[in-house]
């Protein structure tokens, strides 16, 4: 688990450990569920492990921490009980025993309450003083995955990205849904509330207005920011995994950057910075670049005709290409929508193979975004030796056949005896199936290649076999397969391999993942 401080984006703390479900109290503490059914208490300022006990078996615990960080409710779903501790004396001080044994997840309401969400929905809220259930509200239509509340507010969130909010006596009073998966953490301070999400995104939402703040995203070491209006900020090597997409226009981000780049965009929105954020609403739509096409007017004699089509960006200047190599920065100055080119004199700056092109970039009438290359091949043919036969050719970039290279590893015998799975070399095969498919649908059958390494497959998922798997498709893909990644994790560890974030006084987050 690692702190961070929201505004600087530096580490403060890592906790060590196989975290997994994590709640904060007002106090600066920590209650961790760990990966076998023992609990730990940190203290966050310091990063000292305060307390470590353990229940007497395996099981799917579901757990919350008062905001006082003394006490805990831990739910059983082998036994259906609910047990409350005071966790730095180990005494229990309740045991309810519910006659549920669908409880999902848990969290106090105050002092003497307890929210409690099902797997088919339901809220339930007990009264942990008199041991009894006072209140039960068809809250979703599906497995309520979190919870988060207060003396006056119930949150809930679903499995399937939806999260409504509860006034425990009145009922409901909104809902958000912009998640598409499950939501796997939520918590509330103030007029902010921060939603984690098995999308692989984190919302920040603002209360009172009702709506989106910033999506946040992670990615190995890197992170961005994104508000709705197109503001962002992140780490400098995720802007390079990153793009606008406007319409079907796929955009280089650093194209955008003057416009809506934003800087301690986070510490912005929190309000911790005093500084403004930047009012892009009285900016027009971007203006977008004309489209070309290519055509020869001449093949022999190596004239070329540019099309452009003029979107709202107007026309400015074309630039010419040979083999991503700029010749001419301007082709066009007089900004004509139709015009030739005579590339005869540009013979010389040719490889004369198979991977020859000219190409040209259009950009809109105020010079700062361009498009992305519009090319056309070219393919030389040598003379037959001793004759006069043969010469040159030109033919436009034939498109080139998509391919599906798919690495799908399930391991269900891990080494000991502590952890095994019961369905991943299940999910695996079951998912390698579906790719081959959909892929073959798609793409035919001999444009897809699909690995599958489990426990039981012939090929099992060991580290030599899954690097040897790799070096296969790196060694059968060509340079115009452009690698796409696809992650599938299945459902059955999201209860385990969710990710937990807490924004706990505003500032700063702890991250799980």
């Amino acid at each position: 688990m690692i702190l961070f401080d929201a505004i600087t984006r530096d580490t403060v703390r890592t906790f060590e450990g196989k975290g997994g479900q994590v709640y904060w109290a007002d106090n600066g503490r920590l209650l961790v569920g760990e990966w076998e059914h023992q609990f730990l208490i940190w203290q966050t300022n310091t990063g000292k492990l305060l307390k470590a006990f353990d229940q007497p078996e395996r099981d799917d615990y579901k757990f919350t921490l008062h905001k006082d960080g003394q006490i805990a409710a831990i739910y059983s779903t082998k036994n259906g009980t609910i047990t409350l501790y005071k966790i730095f004396a180990g005494e229990k001080i309740l045991r309810i025993r519910t006659e549920d044994f669908n409880y999902f997840s848990v969290a106090f309401c105050g002092d003497n309450l307890l929210a409690v969400g099902t797997d088919s929905g339901d809220l339930d809220i007990w009264d942990i003083t008199k041991a009894q259930k006072i209140k039960s509200i068809k809250a979703h239509n599906t497995l309520i995955s979190t919870i988060w509340a207060d003396n006056e507010y119930v949150i809930t969130a679903d499995a399937n990205g939806e999260m409504k909010v509860w006034n425990i006596n009145f009922g409901l009073i909104k809902s958000y849904s912009e998640h598409t998966e499950m939501i796997t953490s939520i918590d509330r301070k103030n007029n902010f509330i921060i939603t984690s999400s098995a999308d692989n995104s984190v919302r920040l939402w603002d209360f009172e207005k009702d709506k989106s703040l910033a999506v946040i995203y992670a990615f190995a070491n890197d992170w961005a920011v994104i508000t709705p209006d197109g503001l962002f900020d992140g780490s400098s090597n995720a802007f390079s995994k990153m793009h606008y997409v406007i319409g079907l226009e796929p955009l280089d981000l650093a194209q955008l950057k003057e416009r809506y780049y934003e800087p301690g965009l986070l510490g912005k929105l929190l309000k911790i910075s005093n500084e403004p954020l930047r009012d892009v609403s009285k900016f027009e739509a971007v203006p977008l670049f004309p489209i070309a096409s290519l055509e020869w007017e001449n093949q022999e004699e190596l004239i070329l005709k540019v099309k452009l089509e003029k979107r709202n960006g107007g026309i400015g200047k074309v630039s010419l290409f040979i083999n991503k190599k700029e010749l001419i920065q301007d082709v066009n100055p007089r900004r004509r929508k139709e015009f030739v080119i005579k590339l005869e004199d540009y013979q010389r700056f040719l490889k004369y193979d198979d991977d020859d092109f000219f190409s040209v970039k259009t950009y809109n009438q105020a010079g700062w975004l361009s498009s992305k290359p519009e090319r056309i091949r070219f393919v030389s043919e040598a003379k037959t030796r001793g004759t006069n036969e043969g010469g040159i050719t030109i033919q436009l970039a034939k498109k080139h056949e998509p391919k599906l290279y798919a690495i799908v590893i399930g391991t269900s015998d891990y080494r000991g005896e502590k952890l095994d799975l019961s369905y991943a070399d299940k999910d695996a095969a079951d998912i390698a199936e579906g790719l081959k498919g959909v892929g073959e649908a798609l793409f035919g059958s001999e444009n897809v290649q699909i690995n599958l390494l489990t426990s039981n497959a012939d090929i099992s998922s060991t580290k030599i076999n899954i690097q040897t798997a790799f070096a296969n498709v790196a060694a059968t893909a060509t340079p115009e397969d452009r690698p796409n990644r696809l992650l599938l994790r299945s459902w059955r560890k999201l209860w385990f391999d969710r990710c937990s974030v807490l924004l706990f006084n505003q500032r700063y987050c702890v991250r799980r993942y």
